[in-house]
């Protein structure tokens, strides 16, 4: 069957523009698997002037607004940055040494990105030419990254990262020595030495204790610019760690990691109802980013940690209803099966302690049987215990001792609605009414009333999205028992899909089971966020959207979303919860 599927995509292509010969550059490989929706500029980042070569006003704010995200490790939105500064912008060599750093965690992308900048080191200024070519060496990047063919169909390629040494670490930190000697109004190199110096892999992780040196560029940091980003090093160093701490969150307020900063350290004092205040922000802030943008939880890397440490704060300090609603609400988020935060078995885990620690054994009997607590081991468990009348025991097993309120905090409490809401919200999906390739026209609001998986393809020509198609189609009657209708969207023109249809059902396949639309123009797309913005190409996107028109799940991507099984079930556990609050 998948092989008359292709046949048919082939068929069905042959009137189409055949693809270019595949590329290996900055427009292919690395770039295809970061942000596609362009920047803007965003508040609260942290003031950062680290000083690039570029005549365009606009690239230099967002590169500085990329640095900042760096320190604050919102690696996802520096990235995007500074693709921003690449589109305002093409010949700062810079942006791709910007690139490089925003992909820290991704080692496979970062060493092609500081390649892309090696080469074109001789376009820049000596200072900035000194910071290239030290990541360069960190990286094994001052030669062409051998690379993996990863997709026949585009050409596209991965390049294999080279082991960073110790040897390595502590030639970035000299380079970084070298940049700041040599130029001794560069704050940047130093507070990137004191970075890199927390990442070096060979540092201890448990209790990191800053060394002379460390506190020595801090302070320099810091006499220069008291408010600088670099406060959260100086706090994770437990340089006194609750007001560095709280400067870092004070210095970049549109960062959630620097929040959570804060939080931490007034947890590591044992101020837990002032640490529950601080990592409340945190979230916050989280929230308002996914409201301007329609981002979902399992995208913001640091929200399942900060949601965890929240509740244990609440747990602590008695906030036992705050506590438990918060559990709850991350029970009831999505999941995504390669972007496994584990924030709904963290939820669960949550919630079990909160319900053991305030001793509600009723509350937790009447939700074991419901789909807060499915699959829960520990749920059994402690059911089981109070089942046995050893409610003592299921306490101090499940539970943990509360703290009695701590002192004041140093400073007065921040404004936290200025900051966000404080609960995520679903987003109402965008219209659409298009022309379906069986004659008429379908329109969102068509559904209202029903749930519906809205699944965006490239056109027959696009073998991965025939794929797609393949995957789902065997599946319509599972997703129609649970409730879910099923309508695509392609980029093909209503002839184009009804000669697909038409092929298919030639050849003797079954008649297509749900609606394919016609949206060849884009806007449909774009409106969806299915389009990347700085290549100017469509892109494959996947939505659920409940009966009151709201997104509960979404994939965006250059892949089809493949893991249809994976997709019904967690439809159907999504579908099961009472519809979140709505936003808009």
């Amino acid at each position: 069957m998948r092989v008359f599927f292709l046949i048919v995509a082939i068929m069905v292509a042959g009137c189409h523009a055949q693809p270019s010969a595949p590329t290996f550059g900055p427009n292919n490989g690395a770039f295809h698997e970061g942000p596609h929706r362009q920047a803007a500029m965003l508040t609260g980042t942290g003031d950062v002037h680290f000083g690039v070569t570029t005549k365009n006003r606009q690239a230099r704010l967002l590169f500085n607004q990329g640095i900042g995200l760096v320190h604050g490790s919102w690696y996802y939105e520096a990235e995007r940055s500074f693709h921003q500064v690449l589109a305002a912008d093409p010949k700062c060599a810079m942006a791709y040494w910007g690139l490089t750093l925003a992909n820290t965690p991704n080692p496979s992308r970062r060493i092609w990105f500081a390649w892309e900048a090696y080469q074109r080191r001789t376009q820049v200024s000596h200072r900035e030419r000194l910071y290239i070519e030290a990541w360069a060496r960190l990286l094994s990047a001052e030669t062409e990254p051998k690379t993996v063919l990863v997709d026949a169909e585009s050409g596209r390629r991965r390049a294999i990262p080279v082991p960073i040494s110790a040897e390595s670490q502590r030639r970035l930190r000299r380079d970084l020595s070298a940049i700041a000697e040599a130029f001794p109004n560069d704050v940047e190199a130093r507070a990137l030495w004191v970075r890199a110096s927390i990442l070096d892999p060979a540092r201890p992780s448990i209790a990191p204790t800053a060394t002379d040196e460390e506190r020595h560029l801090l302070k320099a940091i810091f006499t220069a610019m008291p408010l600088h980003p670099a406060n959260r090093y100086a706090s994770e160093l437990v340089i006194d760690p609750v007001a560095t701490g709280t400067k870092a969150a004070l210095s970049a307020p549109g960062i959630a990691r620097m929040w959570h900063v804060a939080g931490n350290a007034y947890t590591r004092a044992g101020r837990h109802r002032d640490a529950a205040v601080w990592l409340d922000m945190a979230a916050r802030v989280d929230h308002a980013h996914m409201k301007r943008t329609g981002a979902l939880p399992f995208e913001h890397p640091n929200y399942a940690r900060n949601a965890v440490a929240l509740c244990n704060s609440l747990i602590q300090t008695s906030q036992f209803e705050r506590a438990i609603a918060l559990a709850k609400q991350m029970i009831r988020m999505p999941r995504h099966p390669r972007i496994n935060d584990g924030l709904v078995k963290r939820g669960q885990r949550a919630l079990i302690t909160a319900l053991a620690t305030s001793q509600r054994w009723k509350a937790l009997t009447e939700l074991a049987g419901g789909p807060y607590l499915a699959d829960s081991e520990d749920a059994g468990s402690l059911l089981a215990l109070v089942a046995d009348g050893q409610t003592e025991k299921a306490r101090r097993t499940f539970g943990r001792p509360t703290r009695a309120a701590p002192t004041p905090p140093r400073r007065p409490t921040p404004a936290s609605d200025v900051h966000g809401p404080p609960s995520w919200t679903t987003l109402p999906a965008p219209p659409f009414d298009l022309a379906r390739g069986r004659g008429g026209k379908l329109a969102l609001t068509d559904y209202a009333g029903r749930n519906v998986l809205v699944v965006f393809y490239l056109g027959a020509a696009c073998l991965h999205c025939v794929e797609q198609i393949h995957e789902i189609k065997p599946k319509t009657r599972a997703f129609k028992q649970a409730g879910i209708e099923i309508v695509t969207i392609g980029t093909d023109t209503v002839p184009d899909i009804k000669a697909f249809i038409q092929q298919l059902e030639e050849t003797g396949d079954s008649p297509m089971p749900f609606p394919m639309l016609a949206a060849p123009k884009g806007d449909t797309f774009k409106a969806w966020g299915c389009w990347d913005d700085f290549e100017g190409e469509a892109l494959h996107g996947t939505f659920l959207i409940d009966a009151e028109g709201h997104i509960r799940w979404r994939d965006i991507s250059v892949e089809p979303f493949m893991e249809t099984d994976f997709l019904l079930d967690e439809c159907k556990r999504l579908l099961s919860f009472s519809p979140p609050a709505k936003g808009g």
